[in-house]
């Protein structure tokens, strides 16, 4: 059973428990805020200054260890622990970025070949190196330490190893060496037996929207080469370069000798373009001298060219781009918000769909939802001085074509839609702001606008 439209449950949601009260401000800067709503925390001081009683989401209470949201339709979500107070680990060490970052990158093993890298590009897929295939169907893995607390998650999926080609998908016209030791074509899908649930410790990367463009910078997660302590992993961030040695298919870089090495193959080139982590490259070959593992001083690296195969891709995957995004997603921009936390949640009747939440700190992150009519849309920022600014959604056709763009209503710590895609899919954005310093953008959005 469906619940109400959006138009007509939007409006109950927020503004349901208003009734009587006014909101001036709707936390947009340099407006004044409503008398009841500290412009200085951003907190909200008056209980009535909710979304509906059902789905309120306290954000005066301390400590507090759950937020609980009831849904119209009268299930009881509990969405995760988020802490009363955000932990600020150390900065990263020279050549490493907090590991929380990169939740894409994972471990491939198991296959009686290489140990490789991978990124996940959809709960049940990950894009690697057509090199990295064995014999054998292995494991996809991650691992994931908190720096400030040095909890560590870790969890694994098996190939499927009962499906086609084992749950292995090598470019069929793939050429361990095509001259000078140069592969072609070096590109593999992996299918896993059942997908991940997407949280805080392990998401997707999208697919890339455009061609590669020299001299935009991406970053590689790579194997330890920088000594990073836990909570850290090390990292390549570097232009690409405007000529490459490689054949066709592939872009080059050249990052710092030493940096670079034989057990990083499959290793993923991530951009973060209009404000979404993709899968620009896919570490193939690196160019070493006397035999060394590691990449030599002034050196190139070739990289797959995923735009260049995102046909082949999705053709294996039996999905569009689109789909392989998710019919509903939703991002966030502006200023990282931790332990802020973006959530989407089904509201069918009688609906199994997991409820997906994360953290807004991930410069790049999106989720997505599947296979649910109704999805209640919410961002809740936390920390000092932080804001919403804005909430919007836009609408896609599925041939990508974007069809319309609409600016919702927002609170100032929170805000909440019901979405229904239809035939159609929806992606919204929550934007975050400081207060005390509005100018600053620590997202990382967007080296390049992309045109949907």
């Amino acid at each position: 059973m469906k619940t109400p439209s959006f138009n007509s449950l939007t409006s109950m949601l927020l503004f349901g428990a208003l009734a009587g009260s006014q909101l001036t401000g709707c936390g947009m800067p340099g407006q004044a805020e409503d008398d009841d709503v500290s412009s200085a925390s951003g907190a909200l001081t008056r209980a009535a200054a909710v979304v509906d009683a059902d789905l309120a989401a306290d954000t005066t209470t301390v400590p507090r260890t759950t937020t609980t949201a009831k849904t119209t339709t009268t299930k009881t979500v509990v969405l995760d622990t988020v802490p009363s107070v955000p932990l600020t680990p150390a900065p990263p060490p020279a050549g490493t970025d907090y590991e929380r970052n990169h939740p894409w990158s994972v471990y491939i093993s198991g296959t009686g070949g290489l140990s490789c890298r991978g990124t996940l590009i959809h709960p049940q897929w990950v894009l690697t190196a057509a090199h990295c295939m064995g014999p054998y169907a292995g494991t996809v893995s991650y691992t994931r330490t908190d720096p400030a607390t040095g909890a560590q998650v870790t969890d694994s999926r098996r190939f499927d190893e009962a499906g086609p080609g084992r749950g292995m998908f090598q470019h069929p016209d793939y050429v361990a060496d095509s001259g000078f030791g140069q592969p072609k074509n070096d590109i593999m899908l992996i299918r896993l037996a059942t997908p991940f649930a997407i949280n805080r410790n392990i998401q997707t990367a999208a697919l890339p929207r455009f061609y590669a463009n020299p001299g935009r910078t991406g970053t590689i997660a790579t194997n330890n080469h920088s000594n990073a302590p836990a909570g850290y992993v090390s990292i390549v961030r570097t232009q690409q370069l405007a000529s490459c040695t490689g054949p066709d298919g592939f872009i080059c870089i050249s990052p710092p000798a030493g940096s670079l090495c034989h057990g990083d193959s499959g290793s993923g080139f991530v951009e973060i373009l209009d404000g979404r982590a993709q899968l620009v490259g896919i570490t193939s070959n690196i160019d070493s001298s006397s035999g060394d593992d590691c990449i030599a001083a002034n050196k190139q690296a070739e990289l797959v060219d995923v735009f260049a195969y995102r046909g082949w891709i999705t053709g294996k995957m039996g999905m569009s781009p689109e789909q392989a995004d998710g019919r509903v997603r939703l991002r966030w921009s502006g200023v990282a918000s931790q332990p802020g936390i973006m959530s989407l949640q089904c509201l069918t009747s009688g609906s199994t769909v997991p409820s997906v939440e994360v953290a807004m700190d991930v410069p790049g992150s999106e989720i997505a939802m599947d296979n649910c009519d109704d999805v209640r849309v919410f961002c809740q920022t936390q920390g000092a001085n932080l804001n919403l600014s804005g909430f919007s959604k836009r609408t896609i056709a599925p041939n990508g074509t974007l069809t319309s763009t609409q600016a919702l209503p927002v609170f100032p710590t929170f805000t909440v839609d019901a979405g229904d895609a239809g035939g159609s899919f929806l992606s919204y954005n929550c934007s975050v702001y400081n207060l005390m310093n509005p100018a600053i953008d620590l997202s990382g959005v967007a080296t390049a606008k992309i045109a949907y």
